[in-house]
């Protein structure tokens, strides 16, 4: 099966193909873009499928904002991407959108042991939640939460929150 796979940010965009064999990725081609230089995602999808021709049935992308019934209002460009579009106009038999550190969080797994530089030392035995946080043109946040046999991502936008003392002084100060 081959997959077209996008990490959609608001300085580049990472358009991919991978011949998928079970758990088994391998990259057939990527292609980086300037974000900021299109007006559209599905602009970028056109020009990478006119010059790749990848015969992909199905495509995931991971887009630095939140999503909501396959749609996403990018945070850090004035886009709008849509799922269904996405597919209808491509000819894929499906699209996927997420969240581009939930997309993080759900290919951690497939890492191996030398895909990691250790920080700090922590305990092996160590079960719990887990995070993952990533500074690019945003702060990009995702949580998993262990579910007692495995973690299972969540998306988050805590990257785009206020300080929370400073919404509190700005409340009016009266009790209803």
């Amino acid at each position: 099966m081959r997959v077209l796979a996008g990490d959609i940010r608001g300085t580049k965009t990472a358009l991919a193909v991978f011949e998928v064999t079970g758990k088994q990725l391998e990259l057939a081609v990527l292609e980086s873009y300037p974000s900021q230089e299109y007006t559209s995602l599905d602009e970028i999808v056109r020009r990478f499928i006119e010059a790749h021709e990848p015969g992909c049935g199905y495509a995931s992308f991971g887009i630095a904002g939140p999503v909501r019934d396959g749609r996403c209002e990018t945070t850090n460009l004035p886009w709008l991407v849509d799922a269904a579009r996405l597919q209808q106009e491509n000819g894929f038999q499906q699209v996927w959108l997420m969240n581009d550190l939930a997309a993080n969080a759900w290919g951690i797994g497939a890492l191996q042991t030398e895909d990691f530089h250790t920080l700090n030392e922590g305990s092996v035995q160590a079960e719990g939640n887990a995070s993952i946080i990533s500074a690019g043109t945003g702060l990009g946040e995702a949580g998993l939460f262990w579910d007692g046999s495995r973690h299972r991502p969540f998306a988050s936008e805590g990257g785009h929150t206020d300080f929370a003392p400073l919404q509190t002084w700005r409340l009016p100060c009266c009790v209803i």
